[in-house]
């Protein structure tokens, strides 16, 4: 029986919600999958984890080097002599082109292949980030992108299809699968809404706009588009959590928002989401947006944003609704909207739940990243 390949995947962290995968790849008959990571830098939003029982993987330490702003590039020290030590048949690496370690080894590197895995580029990028990302596609040999919408991109800019593959971004379904609770509002004989939260989860930074979201919700409040018990839930920390608790004192809603912190393991998350009859993204949405359809949650979602490749799975009047962006009122007569309309919740929440356990989940990622590395070795 013939030996099957290698792939050596490069990252710079290791966040939580990426251990189920990465333990799936580990599980791999098809690809000896080996992932690579090192600490988060000082400060970050995102932390490495702790525990990696089950996942193949090498860890090193990461050099950070201040760029302009904020931004830092990094260096992964013992990434290039363990990509020309092991000579992988296939090299994957963050698309980042500030991960200077990912750039020596694409350049330098001994290996039969190489392929970039991440975001690709946004409508907003510009003219000399999106020229460095289109040559660094033209000189591996593909790019594995989260979403459709990001590969057409890549295909107007003259990339061919054949060095494009596509692995959705999702999590793990099967814990959440026996977590989720249906909604009483699907039996015929329920009389009165069993969810009262509005949640949002994510980073409590700027380009999140949980500020926007105190404010429509203070709007609805005032105006009394929602019922009295209806309270926002916000899970998640960052720099920002001290003013926004603030600001809802000021709007008047402090006792009806509740900051519950960071919440990773989906024991913690399940209570949250089966509480609540809609989950509000105001800035742009990433992987909520799947968490949140799996437990049969819909999404408000702020239009124009600079949206993840995660809102490509949403369909206004399926399993979500837009708002206008930066509109507290937009976003209050959404809510209303939602909340008035009896069952819509709920059946846009199903039809949302239906779709992510179709086509979304973690073996639909696994089994895109073993087709495209035995995709790029068979051009051999």
């Amino acid at each position: 029986m013939a030996e099957i390949p290698s792939a050596v995947i490069l990252q710079r962290l290791c966040p939580a919600y990426r251990i189920p995968f990465f333990k799936a790849l580990s599980e791999s008959k098809r690809v000896n999958f080996t992932v690579v990571f090192g600490q988060a830098p000082a400060a970050s939003a995102l932390e490495t984890e702790a525990g990696f029982d089950g996942i193949r993987c090498v860890r090193v330490r990461n050099s950070f080097l201040p760029l302009a702003g904020k931004d830092l590039a990094c260096w992964q020290n013992g990434v290039p002599t363990l990509i020309s030590g092991q000579q992988p048949d296939v090299v994957i690496a963050e698309f980042n082109p500030r991960i200077l370690s990912n750039l020596y080894s694409y350049v330098f590197g001994r290996y039969r292949k190489f392929l970039w895995w991440g975001h690709g580029f946004g409508p907003n990028c510009n003219a000399v980030m999106k020229k460095i990302r289109l040559s660094l596609v033209r000189g591996a040999d593909g790019l594995i992108l989260y979403g459709k919408t990001q590969a057409e991109r890549f295909l107007s800019a003259g990339i061919s299809s054949d060095k494009l593959f596509v692995a959705p971004n999702s999590i793990d379904l099967t814990e959440i699968s026996t977590l989720a609770e249906p909604w009483a509002e699907a039996r015929v004989d329920c009389s009165a809404p069993s969810r009262t939260d509005i949640l949002y989860i994510g980073r409590l930074i700027a380009e999140k706009k949980v500020r926007l979201l105190l404010d429509g919700f203070a709007v609805a409040c005032r105006k009394g588009f929602i019922t009295p018990e209806t309270r926002l839930v916000i899970i998640g920390d960052g720099p920002l959590k001290s003013a926004l608790s603030e600001a809802a004192g000021v709007l008047g809603i402090a006792e009806r928002v509740h900051f519950a912190g960071a919440l990773y393991g989906q024991k913690d998350l399940a209570p949250w989401f089966n509480r609540s009859w809609v989950s509000v993204s105001p800035g742009g949405v990433g992987l909520s947006a799947i968490h949140s359809l799996a437990y049969g949650v819909p999404m408000a979602v702020a239009r124009g944003e600079g949206h993840g490749p995660e809102a490509d799975d949403l369909i206004e009047g399926e399993n979500a609704v837009f708002f206008d962006q930066e509109s507290p009122d937009a976003l209050a007569q959404t809510l209303a909207d939602l909340q008035q309309s009896t069952g819509l919740a709920a059946r846009l929440g199903q039809v949302g739940q239906e779709y992510v356990n179709h086509h979304l989940g973690i073996n639909n990622m696994v089994t895109a990243f073993e087709n495209a590395v035995l995709s790029v070795l068979n051009k051999c």
